[in-house]
């Protein structure tokens, strides 16, 4: 199996959905667009830590939002996350965003659990690319930056087959970033579940999004790696 995702990430990267820039037309996602650009333009050079993601990070401004405000807004960070958002989306979103003079020290990646969820799920290979497709992004655009990528993290109650595929996504994301010295490939997952392999409701409510003690593990296990220079004290 790894084979064959190490082959998609090579021959497909060009020509599939999770690469291929997209938006969505929903006036909510299009307000909640707004807002993320609003909010770049108020904090300006400010900005040190972009976290990018779908309903996980956008949880920061919910359940995780006491968390976010004694631990993670002192850093300068901005929240770049949507709800139901895929790999497509968030690319046509750095496409589109206007980031103006605003270069963050740091981004936090968590993206790809909806490509595997949603009513047409890709294989693990399309997720595979359109993960690494959101990183050279970044790169792209902040060619300075430092990339902190978290592994996709469980989702469903017990071990499954759509645990098994993250398993594996998160395996090759980690050894196709090994020699980048701007990627950091986390892998925190394993955070949120007991020694028997469950998850708590008491860590994911509904088996797949945070409770506040689930984004405190998740600040706990990211602040050592997010030294952010120049920060107002």
């Amino acid at each position: 199996m790894f084979k064959i995702l190490l082959i998609a990430l090579v021959c497909f990267s060009n020509d599939s959905s999770s690469t291929t820039p997209v938006g969505r037309g929903d006036d909510w996602w299009v307000q909640r667009c707004s807002k993320i650009q609003s909010e770049i333009d108020k904090v300006g050079d400010d900005s040190h830590v972009l976290f990018v993601g779908d309903s996980i990070t956008q949880g920061w401004e919910g359940a995780g939002s006491a968390v976010w405000k004694e631990m993670i807004a002192p850093l300068g960070a901005v929240n770049f996350g949507i709800s139901g958002d895929r790999t497509e989306h968030v690319l046509w979103r750095l496409e589109k965003t206007n980031f103006g003079g605003v270069f963050p020290e740091f981004a936090v990646v968590m993206i790809g659990t909806n490509n595997f969820g949603q009513s047409k799920p890709d294989d693990e290979g399309e997720v595979l690319i359109g993960v690494v497709a959101v990183v050279e992004k970044l790169k792209e655009l902040f060619p300075e930056m430092k990339i902190l990528l978290l592994d996709i993290f469980p989702r469903g109650k017990t071990f499954n087959a759509m645990r098994g595929s993250i398993l594996q996504v998160n395996q090759i994301l980690q050894s196709k970033f090994a020699e980048d010295e701007d990627v950091r490939v986390l892998q925190i997952g394993h955070l949120f579940t007991e020694s028997n392999g469950e998850i708590s409701t008491s860590i994911m409510p509904d088996y797949l999004h945070l409770s506040e003690a689930g984004y405190q593990l998740w600040a706990d296990a990211i602040l050592p790696n997010l030294v952010v220079e120049n920060t107002k004290n």
